[in-house]
Order: C-alpha cells, then structure tokens, then sequence
C-alpha cells in the first residue's frame, strides 16, 4: 500500500473537517443565552444578556429574565423578592448581541451582587 501525498492528505483531512463542521452547524443551530451578569447602580439593578444565534438565519424569541433577591446570600433557598421582565428579540444571523436591562428600585440597602441571582431563558419562535 502506498502512503498518500501531502496534498491528498490534506484533502481528504481538509474534507474530514469541514464536512464535520457543517454537520455540526446544520444540526446545532442555536439560539441562546450564552451569558448573563449583574451590577449595582443604586436604585437600581442591571442585568446584561448575551444572546448567541450561530444559525445561518434571523431569529426572533421572547427573553425572559427573572432577577431573585436573597437577603441571606444563599442562592440555595426561596427568594425573598423576585422581578420579572420578558421582551421580544431578534438576532440577525451568526451575530451576539448584548442587551442591557434596568430592574428599577430592586437594590437593597446593603446588599452586594452575592444576593442577586438572575435566570435567563429564550423562547424561540423559529427554532
């Protein structure tokens, strides 16, 4: 058996890959909240979301954020307050966008960002 050349090898390596790649992304087009974080700005509380659509289309969702607020610091139990927003959303396509939302009167006297914990989700309408 002969060893193949250097530009078959990386042909068909070449092929390998991108084959895989577009396998990938034809069956895991996403759209999804990739990050979240909280900050402080007295009254108020700011949650900042990533959304990632790595599908080859637009999509459009309704983000829903729900900002829980533990007086303990401990994530684990109830909350003692809870706020909710939802709003609809839409990402062109490959794109992450970074949205920024203000939960009005939410900040605590003496509270840190250890009280706060922030759930995100996305309904997609055309996933």
């Amino acid at each position: 058996m002969r060893r193949p050349q250097r530009r078959e090898f990386v042909g068909v390596v070449g092929a390998a890959i991108g084959g895989t790649l577009a396998g990938c992304l034809e069956e895991d087009e996403e759209f999804l909240v990739t990050n979240t974080q909280i900050g402080l700005e007295p009254p108020a509380v700011v949650v900042r979301v990533t959304i990632e659509n790595i599908s080859s289309s637009r999509q459009t969702g309704t983000l829903e954020l729900i900002l829980n607020y533990y007086a303990d610091g401990d994530a684990s139990g109830e909350p003692d307050e809870t706020w909710r927003k939802t709003d609809p959303v839409e990402v062109k396509q490959a794109a992450s966008p970074q949205l920024r939302y203000r939960f009005e009167d939410a900040h605590r006297s003496g509270s840190s960002i250890e009280n706060y914990a922030v759930d995100a989700s996305l309904d997609g309408d055309d996933l």
